[in-house]
């Protein structure tokens, strides 16, 4: 959604803590800014895996990430953007590929991250801040 992309940039240009937001990854390439705005800032950047078992959680990521030439994995996100993120929340279900992120020079977590109610929403929210917290 460009209006919340947009609302996420302005967040990351006016804090120096972590703004959490609702970003598309893929999809804010297309916001001018962006990007930028992510490198510049003193913050920490972590994300949180799209990809679960191989599949994206909901959603065109799969198409999004092979059209862009970009393994439809918890790896093949990782390795895309291991430029821009210091840290990774992966999902139980690719635990086994948390070695090879780490060695990506990412710090990682590894948690039930489908959010199936509020409850799971709360325990993935906690395990993304303590990591932020982590990187700090």
């Amino acid at each position: 959604n460009p209006v919340t992309m947009v609302a996420g940039l302005t967040a990351m240009r006016r804090f120096d803590e972590a703004a959490v937001a609702r970003l598309n990854g893929l999809q804010a390439r297309a916001v001018p800014g962006i990007r930028e705005a992510i490198q510049q800032s003193s913050a920490p950047c972590i994300a949180i895996s799209p990809i679960v078992g191989g599949a994206p959680i909901k959603g065109p990521a799969s198409q999004l990430l092979r059209g862009l030439g970009i393994e439809v994995s918890a790896l093949g996100v990782a390795r895309h953007y291991r430029e821009l993120i210091d840290g990774y929340v992966l999902d139980d279900r690719d635990a086994a590929l948390e070695k090879e992120i780490m060695e990506l020079g990412l710090t990682t977590r590894v948690t039930d991250s489908i959010m199936v109610d509020p409850e799971a929403a709360g325990r993935l929210a906690a395990v993304a801040l303590e990591l932020v917290e982590a990187l700090r």
